[in-house]
């Protein structure tokens, strides 16, 4: 990838055009950008650590939330933002689904929209045939990701769209499952 001397990029990794934007800070050590061309999101910077499992209390008063996307910069981000909730990973739905199988208690599922092999939206159906009071919300750093969806699910479903403010993303999660 083109960078300048502060190591900020000059082009988009995708299609190589030099439309891109900042959208700001996702963290101490990510810059999200777009381009304007191809509107594709992405994160610059130093790569995050991986994000530890909070162990929840003795009462079992963590809630439990999996997140599911293929952008590792975007699990490590969601997961330090929700450190005070019980926090697990997958890189993929058919992870998720597997982790979904296994693990007891699951209070809300958050998936990106767009990923290889299976999309969110249909995440979310599997997930709801093994868990049908699952709750779940979903991510989208593509506007045009909308236009793929059911009109009747994603109306449905919550969502937060990419980039998005700490608080934004602490918020919906609030109103789904409620406090840590």
């Amino acid at each position: 990838m083109m960078t300048s001397n502060a190591g900020v990029p000059r082009a988009c990794p995708r299609c190589r055009k030099r439309e891109i934007r900042s959208l700001g800070l996702a963290s101490s050590q990510l810059q999200w950008f777009t381009c304007k061309a191809c509107q594709h999101v992405w994160a610059h910077g130093a790569a995050p650590e991986s994000v530890p499992t909070p162990i929840p209390t003795a009462s079992g008063s963590h809630k439990h939330v999996l997140v599911v996307d293929d952008d590792t910069s975007v699990l490590g981000m969601v997961g330090r933002t929700l450190s005070d909730y019980r926090v697990s990973t997958a890189h993929d739905a058919s992870e998720a689904l597997a982790l979904l199988s296994t693990q007891g208690r699951v209070d809300l599922l958050i998936t990106d929209y767009l990923m290889p092999g299976m999309t969110g939206e249909e995440l979310a159906h599997h997930a709801r045939r093994l868990r049908p009071d699952l709750k779940i919300l979903v991510l989208t750093g593509h506007a045009n990701a909308l236009e793929r969806a059911e009109p009747a699910w994603w109306a449905s479903e919550p969502h937060v769209i990419k980039p998005f403010r700490v608080v934004t993303l602490r918020d919906a999660v609030s109103d789904l499952i409620g406090p840590p």
